[in-house]
């Protein structure tokens, strides 16, 4: 649910700044998991709608990607992987790291502090970081939700450089 936010908060952000938006306002539906994308799949393309599954780049998603089901119903282009949208590699990417710098500070505003890791580990997932130096007080949903709030208030154009390319590169390969 949380990647929902996500892309649904930097959507219409993009779209207020004029930037690189998701056409024809897509229906974004979080699965739950990487396991049950196929399932999802199936339905919605079996109602002839376009569909395209955005995967973490982690071991789930390495699975995910690999089902039959799923490889005979998209298209090669039209199975995401949040790795591949990346400016700065990261070794079992999430949506969350398209936006690390941001949720750096973000994270920080919310008790937890892990800027200098986040900024001297580019390679390393943010949540890993977050989740390693602030154990359990860490939560995806809080995160997602200060997220949404920051970007409702700044714009989209406060997200960095690299953030906004890396936004570009997913809404591109989206949107073909």
């Amino acid at each position: 649910v949380t990647d929902m936010f996500y892309l649904n908060s930097v959507n219409e952000a993009s779209t207020a700044d004029g930037a690189a938006t998701l056409k024809n306002s897509p229906a974004i539906i979080p699965a739950g998991t990487a396991s049950k994308v196929a399932y999802f799949c199936t339905i919605y393309a079996g109602q002839n709608l376009e569909v395209a599954a955005l995967l973490d780049s982690d071991g789930a998603g390495d699975l995910a990607a690999q089902q039959d089901a799923l490889v005979a119903l998209l298209p090669k282009k039209a199975v995401l992987r949040v790795a591949d949208f990346l400016t700065t590699p990261v070794s079992g990417a999430e949506i969350e790291d398209m936006f690390r710098t941001t949720l750096a500070t973000i994270a920080a505003s919310l008790g937890w502090d892990s800027s200098a890791t986040i900024s001297a580990q580019p390679s390393r997932p943010v949540m890993q970081i977050l989740s390693s130096e602030h154990g359990k007080a860490v939560s995806k949903w809080k995160l997602a939700k200060a997220f949404m709030n920051w970007i409702g208030t700044n714009g989209y154009s406060s997200l960095t450089g690299d953030e906004r390319a890396d936004w570009s590169k997913l809404t591109a390969a989206v949107n073909n």
